[in-house]
């Protein structure tokens, strides 16, 4: 009865040791798996603002907190590869009962028991220590050191990407409350023109025809705020996923604050911002790692050319009983300790060229990382001059659009008040109008692309974008 207990034991333990996993089935189980308490507190929120916000995603986003975990893995890793620096000590026991009959043996030889019944234990403690093998340990080590900071490297790359897209999101939810209001505007003065019209052609004064025209306008401006608002929920998703939340965790009366970003100076030389990301950017780092990485490993294969020595200490103590019959002699024991200790060492002569086509792979390997450094430093200068450029040009199209809107805004209030006393046509009225929503809807898109822009170079500097606390008034009734 007292063996059942240990038995149950073993058995609950290996059950939980083969427990599966949620099946990711339904909402509840991924709500489960992956909840926070920064996903919890949001629930509360009536408000977000962007600082709170990239707060949130760099402690929900899930691609970010996999880069997290690949640091702990490569942390590990380095801790384990130092283990190479200590002796390796090896317990080792055996136990034997041995049982042969020699019924059929005539005259047998001597040593040869005729019925035996042998019992015997052996158990050995043996330690080795490296000493020498052509420093590929060291080297080894300094590898799992470079993934190290490799994947600390990518981890901040997640991060400016992650920071960068959040300010796209947020943009394009803004850009999109931006046209709600003006195809609100739009709207209005369509429907207003056409009260007007409906009172002028019940008196006479004009045809059905107007009528229908500023019918038909009301309409195309209704339709462009239900897309509008279709692409700011769009864009509400994509922030919520970004954030870590599904559209279901993300409160939907939930109201954004826009701030206002700070100016950024764009009078300096390309050199000086290429010097500024070369300082900065993660993913050049990692690609510099990643040389240095391939260098050491080249290295490491010379080795192979070179001896390996170990130093060894080796105990160990033998037991064994035996009894025997049909032998004069009817029993023996004995116990035998040992204790060894020397150097060993070994040297690969030759292998069919293994050693030296390994070193040339490596060889290879570190011209691969060499050029694949080259590539990202191309593609860091492309970006950054790409960015300088469209924050230069986005600024010049936001001056030409903000004197643009106030020019059309009053020609399109002059050609409206003559067409009202008959001196202007409706074809000339609904061209006005046009250009007005034209000149508006350019002007938020190029103040939005300017912020793109800005959060774009500073994400291609490796830098943080800056942001002022107060806020815009360009955003004010913006917020949803």
């Amino acid at each position: 009865m007292k063996q059942i207990f240990p038995a149950i034991i073993l058995l609950w333990a290996l059950c939980g040791c083969f427990k599966r996993v949620d099946d990711f089935s339904n909402l509840n189980d991924y709500e489960r798996s992956f909840s926070t308490k920064q996903k919890i507190a949001l629930q509360n929120k009536t408000q977000l603002n962007l600082s709170e916000a990239r707060k949130l995603a760099l402690a929900n986003n899930p691609t970010l907190r996999s880069a997290a975990a690949a640091i702990r893995s490569a942390q590990y890793t380095y801790f384990r590869s130092l283990s190479a620096w200590s002796p390796e000590v090896t317990a080792y026991g055996e136990v034997n009962h041995a049982l042969s009959s020699g019924h059929d043996l005539h005259h047998p030889p001597a040593g040869v028991f005729p019925d035996e019944n042998r019992f015997s234990t052996s158990s050995s403690i043996k330690a080795t220590w490296l000493l020498f093998n052509g420093l590929a340990r060291e080297l080894d080590i300094l590898v799992t050191q470079l993934e190290y900071d490799r994947s600390i490297a990518a981890a901040e790359d997640v991060k400016r990407l992650l920071l960068q897209g959040i300010v796209f999101a947020w943009c394009d939810i803004l850009l999109a409350s931006e046209e709600i209001i003006i195809y609100q505007a739009d709207k209005a003065f369509q429907d207003a023109a056409l009260t007007q019209a409906n009172e002028q052609f019940k008196a006479g004064h004009i045809s059905y025809a107007t009528v229908l025209n500023f019918k038909i306008l009301s309409a195309k401006a209704q339709s462009r705020i239900t897309l509008s608002r279709y692409q700011r929920q769009t864009a509400l998703n994509a922030l919520a996923a970004l954030l870590g939340y599904n559209t279901a965790e993300f409160p939907a009366d939930i109201k954004l604050q826009f701030p206002e970003p700070s100016p950024m100076e764009l009078h300096h030389p390309l050199p000086r911002y290429l010097e500024e990301a070369i300082r900065n950017r993660p993913d050049l780092k990692a690609e510099k790692l990643q040389l240095e990485k391939s260098l050491r490993q080249k290295q490491s294969a010379y080795a192979a050319f070179l001896p390996e020595i170990h130093l060894f200490a080796d105990f160990s103590f033998d037991n064994a009983y035996a009894s025997y019959k049909n032998y004069p002699v009817k029993w023996s024991y004995y116990n035998q300790p040992s204790f060894v200790y020397g150097v060993t060492g070994s040297w690969n002569i030759f292998r069919g060229f293994e050693s030296w086509n390994e070193l040339r792979r490596r060889q290879a390997l570190e011209q691969i990382a060499k050029w694949g450094l080259n590539k990202k430093f191309l593609d860091v200068t492309t970006e950054v001059n790409d960015a300088l450029e469209n924050c230069r040009n986005t600024h010049k199209q936001v001056a030409i659009f903000r004197s643009m809107a106030d020019w059309v805004m009053e020609q399109r209030n002059l050609i409206y008040s003559e067409y009202l006393n008959g001196r202007e046509t409706i074809a000339r009225v609904n061209q006005a109008q046009s250009e007005l929503l034209e000149a508006q809807s350019s002007l938020i898109l190029w103040k939005i692309q300017s912020r793109k822009a800005a959060a774009q170079l500073a994400a291609a500097l490796g830098k943080d974008a800056i942001i002022a606390d107060k806020k815009s008034p360009v955003e004010s009734g913006g917020n949803f």
